[in-house]
């Protein structure tokens, strides 16, 4: 994953000057900022990059990745919950909304 994400990064780099970075997997995002590093890109000072799951990529990241918090044991519960009462037959609501705030750190 972090070398397609350092790939991918490498192409739209020469292909556009700046850059904003959408969020995406904290294992791609990384390869995405050693691709930066390579180009010759400070991150954050000229590119910045947020991530997408708060795992332990995010932290072994130099510098320390920002993201966005994936909450996988309240995922779980909820689809678990959600199967559930449709084995039942239970009508469930959707969309079922989960809080996944930003995990500010030293990339963006």
């Amino acid at each position: 994953m972090q070398h397609a994400g350092r790939r991918a990064e490498i192409e739209r780099l020469d292909a556009v000057p700046r850059l904003r970075l959408e969020p995406r997997s904290d294992a791609v995002a990384a390869g995405a900022l050693e691709a930066l590093r390579e180009a010759g890109r400070r991150v954050p000072e000229d590119v910045g990059i947020v991530g997408f799951d708060d795992s332990s990529w995010a932290l072994r990241c130099d510098p320390p990745l920002s993201t966005i918090h994936q909450p996988a044991g309240e995922l779980g519960r909820a689809a678990a919950k959600a199967v559930l009462a449709q084995l039942r037959g239970e009508r469930i609501e959707t969309p079922i909304m989960l809080d996944c705030p930003v995990v500010w750190r030293e990339s963006a």
